[in-house]
């Protein structure tokens, strides 16, 4: 099975959720921070994590240098409060699980997308029941 992105979920502290993407056949990683935050301690570590994963597997192909940045507004939709961090990256997993970079959706959309996931999560809940 082959996919063309890895969305990793990042906990910053304790305090705020951002999202890593790594597309594999480029050697392509982002860190999205609807704050605005770099992170280039996060781009190492996922650059060396991927680089052993490849090693371990025998994709020596996929080793070596990724071209890493951090993406923030206006670049994608900021956020405007302190509470809304894990929609965002809910949001932004979605665009990139479609094959789309982060947008679309602004804080004012956040109540929408709060609704969505607590409904997906009840409706999730009903099927294991």
């Amino acid at each position: 099975a082959s996919c063309d992105v890895i969305i990793f979920p990042i906990n910053v502290g304790n305090e705020h959720w951002c999202l890593a993407a790594a597309w594999l056949r480029h050697r392509r990683l982002r860190y999205y921070d609807s704050f605005g935050s770099s992170n280039p301690t996060c781009l190492e570590l996922l650059e060396r994590y991927l680089n052993d994963e490849a090693k371990e597997q025998g994709l020596l192909g996929l080793c070596g240098e990724w071209d890493k940045r951090s993406v923030g507004p206006p670049a994608i939709p900021q956020q405007r409060d302190g509470s809304s961090c894990g929609l965002f990256v809910c949001a932004a997993a979605d665009c990139l699980s479609n094959g789309r970079e982060p947008g679309g959706y602004s804080q004012a959309s956040m109540p929408g997308i709060r609704a969505a996931v607590l409904q997906m999560f009840r409706h999730l809940g009903r099927r294991s029941a």
